[in-house]
């Protein structure tokens, strides 16, 4: 079978990439997001096979997508636009536009006609450019003015809050707070490790006149309690002891803060910024709100169960809640037009998130909800002047293959990058060397059903599998049967199946049985346990929750039949990275306790366990951060884990200090390592949020006094 796909790249691909790339990145949905990226990475398969236009273009792509030189990327979309080669030129004309119209350049228009007019036998192209027009021509009539500030911002998230004059907002990174300046771009840390270094800090809030910043700070073990900085940094004070809070919103005069308090059970409380003391005026959580301009009503989203999510209007001091948004999906981040007449919120019931706009009239809605701009991704607040501030994200998730030397666990060279795809999943070696599969996020919207690629790791080809029907994988991680032909599938129906990685034919395993997807006992419940293939490929390893019990009960079950066996029972809020050693004999996972029960502390411990069951041992325990994607070494001598949002480690079996690798990239995930032990490959994500501003979408609209 032929390594790389025999797909025609030259002309799908190619539109799907430049098209879904708009629409995730000027609305900020994740999910399209996701499929954008994807299909970048299906242009640079295109580029493998098709020349070296198409590369160019992918690489201008990351230039504005990944690297977020918009600058950078013109020049190159410049040049490919003067090539002979016109599908590609017409594709790099739509991409600068797009950039055009980040940077508020008026050339966007133009560089739309262009295509138009000069490209008419690229119809794809020319139905973009169209399209792009009539967006561009519908802002310029209704004066609305949509212009990106700054350029590239990480994996950054802002408060649900900018200053009033639009120039300060807030944001937390590594448990600290940090105030940004819009105007000059300085970036300064206001509260963190000054204070103490157990204590971390989130949900900064900054105040209406942009002169002090609300916060929360957690010490390990402890719930949150309510502080306020200066926003220079200056006189950090604790509002008040005895109570646990999180600020949602300060008053138009600065003088108290709508925070939600914890204990004993949900309330919706005024805390006075002078000296802390606080005034309940409702009870239930309280998810995200704002006041009203003049101080006498505050919007706040209200869950309604189900995954609904409603927008209400209460009294300032307390009272009846007035519904404003219901029945419509999930509804949130409430923000006011300056003169309090209307409300600006996000909203779900298109099937994106969408930014839409309700009238308001004597404290009541006055008319059906409009739609405002499409896919925004976190809205952050309404300036005083009328500027809408929001923010949008990427994400790239690809591999890398790092050099590990076998005796000491050390990494060897500089890890190097294997895939372009934008986003990917976990990846596996055969057992027998010879490729690396891996997943990768499907191209069209609202599709589950993850790819596997298949490469081969003598020549670098690659090749998608086909399969007879539709994956709907469960794990993230692909598992290789010892005869290095086929893959373990773990459906989401819970059914067990044997992959053919040549004909794409599924075979059935265990029929009649089914692993229902694990549901962990976290206080927001995750579902990110797999069931693990041994390596012997006749037995399977899962866990189960006993709720009652509070326990985890990790599984063995034979694939020829049989009832299962329980090797043990783990008393942990949820278990991660359960692995089997190569020989078969030992099993590795993680625990985490999330919340204080007793003497017990938010902590996680690496464990192993004898894959015939008995007592655990604990390998090592820690507090900061969260260790995850445990993997045994070739000779079982060693594990190999990540800490959450950070590098890599190795630790003996036996237990001892983990040592860095000092990858020294983004955030790693999906650990494997190959059959020599000599390479580990894995999974790295990168973010690039941008920050936005739609201005005149309230004409000359002036706040209430």
């Amino acid at each position: 079978m032929a390594e790389q796909s025999s797909r025609n790249p030259n002309r799908s691909l190619a539109g799907v990439a430049h098209r879904a790339v708009y629409s995730a990145r000027m609305g900020g949905n994740m999910k399209l997001t996701y499929v954008a990226l994807f299909a970048c990475g299906l242009v640079l398969a295109a580029a493998q096979s098709g020349g070296k236009p198409e590369l160019s273009l992918q690489k201008a792509i990351q230039t504005e997508m990944v690297d977020g030189d918009l600058k950078g990327a013109i020049d190159q979309y410049k040049k490919l636009a003067q090539g002979k080669d016109r599908a590609v030129a017409a594709k790099a004309l739509i991409h600068m536009g797009q950039c055009y119209e980040r940077m508020g350049d008026a050339e966007a228009r133009q560089t739309y006609e262009r295509v138009v007019r000069d490209f008419a036998d690229q119809k794809e192209e020319v139905a973009e450019a169209r399209t792009h027009l009539a967006a561009t021509g519908a802002r310029r009539e209704k004066g609305l003015d949509l212009k990106q500030i700054g350029a590239k911002l990480g994996d950054r998230r802002y408060g649900p809050a900018v200053s009033q004059d639009g120039r300060y907002i807030a944001y937390s990174g590594q448990g600290a707070i940090f105030v940004h300046d819009l105007v000059t771009g300085e970036q300064r840390q206001v509260m963190g490790e000054r204070l103490s270094e157990k204590e971390s800090f989130s949900s900064p809030i900054i105040s209406p006149d942009g002169r002090s910043v609300a916060c929360a700070g957690s010490a390990a073990g402890a719930g949150p309690e309510l502080y306020v900085v200066g926003a220079d940094g200056s006189n950090p004070r604790l509002l008040g002891k005895g109570y646990s809070a999180i600020p949602r919103a300060w008053s138009p005069d600065g003088k108290h803060i709508l925070a939600m308090l914890l204990a004993p059970t949900a309330q919706r409380a005024l805390v006075s910024v002078a000296d802390g003391s606080f005034k309940e005026i409702g009870t239930g959580a309280l998810l995200d709100a704002q006041f009203s301009p003049d101080g006498a009503q505050i919007a706040l989203t209200k869950f309604m169960g189900a995954g609904r999510t409603d927008i209400v209007l209460i009294p300032a001091d307390g009272g009846a809640e007035i519904p404003i948004v219901e029945n419509a999906g999930r509804n949130g981040s409430p923000a006011w037009a300056p003169d309090g007449k209307r409300l600006l919120f996000l909203s779900d019931r298109q099937g994106s998130t969408d930014l839409w706009s309700i009238r308001l009239a004597d404290g009541r809605a006055a008319g059906s909800a409009e739609l405002v701009k499409d896919r925004i991704d976190n809205l952050l607040g309404v300036s005083h002047d009328g500027g809408c501030y929001y923010q949008t994200g990427t994400i790239a998730r690809e591999l890398y293959v790092a050099g590990i030397d076998p005796q000491t666990g050390k990494p060897v060279g500089t890890p190097k990058q294997i895939t372009s795809r934008g986003l990917t999943g976990g990846a596996a070696w055969s057992p027998d060397g010879e490729n690396l599969a891996y997943y990768a996020m499907p191209i069209r919207q609202g599709d589950a059903a993850t790819r596997v690629v298949i490469r081969s790791t003598r020549t670098g080809g690659e090749r998608e599998l086909s399969p007879k029907e539709p994956l709907n994988l469960y794990s993230w991680y692909p598992q290789w049967f010892p005869d290095s032909r086929s893959l373990f599938v773990h459906s989401r129906d819970g059914k067990l199946r044997q992959l053919d990685v040549r004909t794409g034919e599924y075979r059935p395993l265990l029929a009649g049985v089914t692993i229902s997807p694990y549901r962990d006992g976290a206080a927001n419940p995750q579902y990110q346990a797999y069931v693990i293939l041994s390596p012997d490929g006749r037995s399977i390893y899962y866990q189960v929750r006993d709720q009652e019990a509070q326990q985890i009960r990790i599984l063995r079950r034979d694939l020829q039949g049989g009832p299962e066996k329980e090797l043990c029972r783990v008393r942990a809020d949820l278990v991660r990275g359960l692995s089997v050693s190569r020989d078969g004999g030992q099993l590795v996972f993680v625990e985490r306790w999330q919340g204080e029960t007793g003497d017990r502390k938010p902590s996680w411990a690496i464990v192993t366990l004898s894959a015939g069951g008995g007592e655990p041992k604990e390998v090592y325990r820690s507090s900061p951060q969260w260790g995850d994607a445990v993997v045994w070494s070739k000779d079982g001598h060693r594990v190999f884990f990540k800490l959450q949002g950070g590098d890599i480690y190795s630790i003996p079996a036996e237990g001892g200090s983990p040592q860095p690798l000092g990858i020294g990239l983004h955030s790693p995930y999906f650990l494997s390592l190959n059959p020599d032990g000599t390479q580990l490959v894995f999974t790295d994500e990168q973010w690039n949020n941008q920050l936005w501003v739609l201005k005149n979408l309230f004409g000359e609209a002036s706040a209430a006094r």
